[in-house]
């Protein structure tokens, strides 16, 4: 407390009306410039993720069906690879490089019964080990925040066919 003593209350200052006046619109000022830094921050993460480095992914499923579909916007040269009954890697270069996506699903897949690669999309239609409805997707929610659960079944008749 001796390097930094306790600031007075308005009431208690002595210094003058004006000059105190003065200290507030200097809080003031600074407050808006930090907000004014923050929104310039945000608005570089929603540019960041319209032009394709964060994906969207969304999902449905049935009892013995998991349809996933990977979105990047503004992508070259995107690929999918199924590594175990668990893990899927989807690469593409997107922004300044290349992305690697892991997805550690929550349950296991049997196969992939089809695979179709677009242009912006990836889609698949997984078939399930055990018949039952998933509670999530991934294993861990946190790792890959990007995730829409959609369980409308005609839209995803009306995606793959």
């Amino acid at each position: 407390l001796i390097g930094n003593p306790v600031p007075l209350k308005p009431w208690e200052s002595r210094e003058s009306r004006e000059f105190q006046l003065r200290a507030i619109d200097g809080q003031i000022l600074e407050y808006q410039q930090l907000i004014a830094s923050n929104n310039l921050k945000l608005t570089e993460l929603r540019k960041e993720n319209i032009d394709g480095v964060s994906p969207k992914i969304e999902w449905g499923e049935t009892l013995q069906t998991v349809y996933l579909r990977v979105f990047y916007p503004k992508v070259k040269e995107q690929k999918i690879i199924f590594e175990d009954g668990n893990t899927c890697l989807v690469t593409c270069v997107a922004g300044e490089g290349e992305k690697i996506l892991k997805i550690l699903f929550g349950d296991y897949v049997f196969q992939v019964s089809k695979i179709y690669v677009g242009e912006t999309d990836i889609k698949c239609i997984l078939k399930k080990v055990d018949h039952k409805f998933w509670t999530k997707l991934v294993a861990d929610e946190t790792a890959v925040p990007y995730i829409i659960h959609l369980k409308n079944e005609a839209y995803w008749m009306s995606q793959f066919i």
